[in-house]
């Protein structure tokens, strides 16, 4: 196969999952471990039949032996797509077996048969997946509401079935007319991202990096961290780095192995590491002398030691030590007469025994008395223990009445990313909130001008709920209401999608943060209105996405953002009016984002933000 004609941006999905748009001829994108799907139908006879350009050109390319399959074709039951082979064809052919009519059963039928396409294409493995634009020609369909179909079952595709070690990894629409073509990339430049900045998440930092058979005098290489662009943003100065001292598997001999954990500290400390010299012996080509190799490790310990200015060794100092003792042994001692008197008379009998015993009765005196005053004092000590213990019992006491005094006068209770007021409670929860199971969904909408793509987030919303924005526009911008989706995705319950109009935050000046404020003030108070105004409703949970931004590209404004969009949650939480409890959820994806909003309800919770 020749290199594809592409015409369009790459759309990227999370999971490696890429989409293309490209003009020409279908046949000319067949390739091995792909697929092209062609949709047919079963008829009331049995006989697999389709119709349009592309079913034809592809009988005609793949020969007898592609229709004969396409003949031979039994579908098992509740099976809703086929896979047969291309017969002159590299490719494999996917059949989704759907009919699919301009009625109301038509976005059901279409979003169910893209789904199958991609499961097949999955369950095969298939690098690529090739679609025409299905059903937009001979179908009848429009391609503005086709290319809303082929999103949601692409969101929905990607969120729970892509993954990075299984395909499809790329998804191919192609299409021979070019003025049709490029409309339908004018149509996906507003529905899918096309940078990994779009998906709203924040990639977090590499904080522990391992490195084997490391020299101590070799360089360290400075740790870059890398934006979701793959664009270096920021290089690291100088980072400390701890020594963990470990085998390696694979040692090399004469090597030191080591490993070494660079660790995110600003100041900088000593290299501490201890040399393992393995399969070391006599004929080695690193021949290495213990007594003149000395590690880091052993450098640092001699520093704390003092040493002889001489450097005399140590049986030098034995030897003199003995040779002095020698000498004492036969030294003389001269005594005067005076000093031959003196112990005379203390040699008399009977002095020194009476010298004795008066030293001694005064020192049983001494002890007696020495006794009772250990007594007395041991007595005092206990005194002393009985009311430390009293006051202690008294102290816990005291401790546990204004506990429960606290537990009683605090209304507001703080969790780690909850608090909860006094017929509210706001919950920070990290999740993807098309997964939410609760009564409403609050849909941010970004009126389309300096940005063509309308956000990951909202998009992924409405094509999870089959919302076509459409519908939706002229409530949301024009008469500047909150609209309202019912959505059946659970059996058990109706979800309702709030679909309220939101700005970009934008961080700057005084009058542009002032006027960001004011729209997400805005923004947010509108559904809080509008629950309040519909209180028949029964609504006890809600889950707010974060508001007010459709890229993480400036992670200050994003921080600004999460602290800013945390006070207004707040606000309206404290100040909300009825008697029903309700449970506001702010749910987000992304881990760092999620921390950052939890930050923020913790300061606003304590006291360091004020709200207006």
């Amino acid at each position: 196969m020749s290199s594809p004609n592409i015409i369009s941006p790459r759309f990227r999905l999370p999971k490696r999952l890429e989409v293309y748009v490209c003009i020409g001829d279908i046949v000319a994108y067949d390739e091995p471990r792909a697929g092209i799907v062609n949709p047919v139908v079963i008829r009331s006879a049995g006989k697999v039949d389709g119709k349009g350009k592309v079913f034809e050109r592809l009988k005609e390319a793949g020969g007898k032996e592609y229709i004969a399959d396409l003949n031979n074709v039994v579908p098992q039951d509740g099976c809703e797509c086929v896979l047969t082979k291309g017969g002159q064809l590299k490719s494999l052919i996917i059949h989704p077996l759907r009919k699919v009519i301009n009625d109301d059963t038509k976005k059901d039928a279409f979003i169910n048969n893209m789904k199958d396409s991609l499961l097949e294409a999955r369950q095969a493995n298939l690098h690529k997946l090739i679609f025409p634009l299905v059903y937009s020609g001979s179908g009848g369909i429009p391609l503005e509401e086709c290319a809303f179909f082929y999103a949601c079952a692409i969101y929905e595709y990607g969120q729970k079935y892509s993954d990075s070690l299984q395909g499809p990894h790329q998804i191919l629409f192609v299409e021979h007319d070019m003025e049709k073509a490029k409309s339908l990339v004018n149509l996906f430049n507003v529905l899918f991202p096309t940078l990994f900045a779009h998906h709203m998440v924040i990639p977090k930092d590499y904080d522990i990096v391992k490195v084997s058979h490391v020299y101590v005098n070799q360089a360290l290489v400075r740790r870059e961290r890398v934006s979701n662009t793959y664009e270096t943003i920021e290089q690291h100065g100088q980072e400390d780095i701890d020594i963990e001292k470990g085998e390696s598997l694979n040692a090399v001999p004469g090597r030191r192995s080591i490993q070494v954990a660079a660790v995110n500290i600003t100041q900088d400390v000593n290299m501490f590491a201890t040399p393992v010299y393995e399969n070391i012996d006599s004929v080695s080509v690193c021949d290495i002398d213990v007594g003149q190799e000395q590690s880091v490790s052993d450098i640092d310990e001699n520093r704390n030691l003092e040493l002889n200015s001489d450097n005399t060794p140590d049986y030098d100092i034995i030897k003199d030590t003995m040779n002095e003792h020698e000498a004492n042994m036969h030294r003389s001692i001269s005594i005067n007469a005076s000093d031959y008197e003196e112990i005379k008379e203390l040699d008399q009998p009977g002095t020194m025994m009476e010298n004795k015993s008066a030293m001694t009765k005064e020192e049983q005196t001494i002890t007696k008395e020495g006794q009772t005053i250990t007594k007395e004092e041991q007595t005092i000590t206990k005194e002393e223990q009985s009311i430390t213990k009293e006051e202690q019992d008294i102290s816990t006491a005291d401790q546990s009445n204004t506990n429960q005094e606290q537990a009683k006068t605090k209304e507001p209770n703080f969790v780690l990313g909850e608090f909860t007021f006094e017929k509210t409670t706001l919950v920070i929860q990290q999740y993807d909130i098309r997964d939410a199971e609760v009564d409403v969904i609050v849909c941010p909408e970004y009126q389309r001008g300096e940005f063509e793509f309308e956000g990951f987030v909202p998009n992924g919303i409405r094509c999870a709920f089959g919302v076509e924005k459409g519908t939706i526009e002229e409530k949301i911008f024009e008469r500047e209401r909150v609209a309202t989706s019912f959505c059946s995705k659970y059996k058990y319950k109706v979800t309702y999608v709030y679909h309220v109009k939101a700005a970009v935050f934008k961080f700057g000046q005084y009058p542009i943060t002032r006027d960001s404020e004011e729209n997400l003030r805005t923004t947010v108070e509108k559904v809080f209105d509008k629950l309040h105004r519909l209180k028949n409703r029964n609504i006890k949970t809600i889950a707010f996405p974060l508001i007010g931004s459709i890229d993480v590209s400036d992670k200050d404004l994003i921080k600004s953002l999460c602290s800013h969009f945390i006070k207004v949650i707040f606000r309206c939480c404290d100040k909300r009016c009825g008697s029903d409890k309700l449970e506001v959820q702010i749910v987000n994806h992304c881990p760092t984002i999620t921390e950052w909003l939890q930050e923020s309800l913790y300061k606003t919770a304590n006291g360091d933000y004020t709200y207006w």
